[in-house]
């Protein structure tokens, strides 16, 4: 059976997207939230925050059983919230961007499935422009988090690395990208639970 959901990819390739719906996915599924040192975007002051608690401490943050940095922000979250929420029966989803923390998590969780999401868009500025024009999100903080450097190292480990994911997915950004996820972890569970 799988035992927990690990969603990756790059900036605005549909990670938080696929948190946010997680109830489509089937009432078994939840979400793990993990703690940054990071203060909360524009777009997730608006939404019921899900994905973290903003702004720890780096103290607490780095007394995580699993923590990194990114962007110069501090990242963790202890396994203890991935085991109760398996205790009662939930499978658990979280989104991670380092390919080493996801290999530690699949190490540790047996049935753990890697989903890696990959934006249409072949060209960082045709992503830009669907960001701000299309969904209406701020120029500035899109530019910073689309034409980051760390972006290209994070594609390149990925590429580096492309046999620890269970789903490689394009996202279109319409209804088939959430299709096509309830659809291979439908197909992981039953196949899991032969």
């Amino acid at each position: 059976m799988i035992d927990l959901v690990i969603i990756t990819g790059t900036s605005a390739s549909g990670k938080s997207f696929l948190l946010s719906n997680y109830k489509f996915f089937g009432e078994q599924y939840s979400i793990i939230q993990k703690r940054t040192s990071r203060s909360s975007r524009k777009d997730e002051e608006q939404n019921s925050n899900f994905e973290f608690i903003f702004d720890c401490s780096q103290q607490e943050v780095l007394a995580c059983e699993y923590n990194y940095t990114f962007r110069g922000e501090y990242y963790g979250f202890n396994s203890t919230a991935i085991d109760d929420q398996i205790a009662t029966g939930k499978i658990p989803m979280i989104i991670i961007r380092r390919v080493d923390e996801i290999k530690k998590l699949k190490e540790k969780y047996k049935g753990a499935v890697a989903i890696l999401c990959i934006s249409c868009f072949d060209r960082p500025k045709k992503l830009l422009k669907y960001l701000v024009r299309e969904k209406g999100k701020p120029a500035v903080e899109c530019e910073a988090r689309v034409f980051g450097d760390d972006e290209i190292r994070i594609k390149m480990e990925y590429e580096r690395n492309i046999d620890i994911f269970d789903l490689v997915l394009v996202n279109n950004y319409d209804t088939s990208f959430l299709e096509k996820v309830k659809s291979f972890l439908d197909k992981s569970v039953m196949e899991k639970n032969k």
